[in-house]
């Protein structure tokens, strides 16, 4: 559970109007406040508003953090898992990671990738079972780094001759 709290902080009447205007706060484990405001009829329990949005917020903070630890492994960088297991965490990203298309965009990711096989394990089998995924699967991923690793000084030496539009115009 990542919400640690959470409460109804204002009910405001919405003039000419049979709803109001709900303000609504949670805390996450990391200490980071999320506001939310809602317009509900005036006849409505607000405590409901108020779990049902904690509920989206808690799924929400799964995927924001996936999102953001994606970003992160295109410059080399990362962050300890906050909001959800780190397997979960590393497994999501890793999948998103193997969607990338663009082999220089991916190849921007090896070093996120390098650090993870040495912050889990010696072994392929280690980090397979680290991640709940078939050893075969995880193969997969080794083996497409192994081959943008081979591949990286033809790659950079093709970005790097990329033209600005209306070189030629």
């Amino acid at each position: 559970m990542t919400i640690v709290s959470s409460q109804l902080v204002e009910v405001v009447s919405v003039p000419n109007s049979k709803r109001v205007q709900l303000t609504l706060q949670a805390i996450d484990n990391t200490s980071k406040v999320w506001t939310q405001y809602q317009n509900v009829s005036a006849t409505s329990i607000y405590n409901d508003a108020l779990v049902s949005w904690v509920s989206q917020l808690e799924l929400d903070l799964l995927v924001y953090e996936v999102d953001e630890e994606t970003q992160r492994a295109k410059v080399g960088d990362r962050q300890a898992a906050q909001h959800q297991p780190q397997a979960d965490l590393d497994r999501a990203v890793l999948n998103t990671l193997m969607q990338i298309e663009d082999s220089v965009e991916f190849l921007s990711t090896k070093s996120w990738f390098d650090d993870f096989e040495s912050r889990i394990g010696p072994n392929a089998t280690a980090r397979a079972n680290h991640l709940g995924v078939p050893k075969a699967e995880y193969d997969l991923v080794a083996s497409r780094y192994s081959q943008i690793e081979t591949v990286t000084v033809g790659v950079l030496a093709d970005a790097s001759q990329v033209w600005s539009a209306g070189v030629w115009s």
